[in-house]
């Protein structure tokens, strides 16, 4: 995406590590599916908010630069 002057942005949602562990439940067997069904409200705000703050005020100055990492095509990515 850097390469082709495309700018992005990523939301990610960060649940319980002990997720899918038999012995954590939560509060109850349903307690993981009630969070995941929480999120879209709140995401979704989130990312309306940040288009429409993109629309105002534009995407200010490029910085793409400063974070390009070279030897992708390597392992280990040195920085990564």
């Amino acid at each position: 995406m850097r390469r082709l002057g495309i700018h992005l942005g990523s939301l990610n949602i960060v649940s319980n590590y002990a997720e899918g562990n038999d012995e954590w439940i939560g509060e109850h067997a349903g307690s993981m599916e009630q969070f995941y069904r929480s999120c879209p409200q709140p995401v979704g705000d989130t990312l309306v908010d940040a288009m429409l703050s993109t629309i105002a005020h534009s995407i200010g100055e490029c910085h793409c630069a400063d974070f390009v990492l070279s030897g992708l095509g390597t392992f280990p990515v040195q920085g990564a």
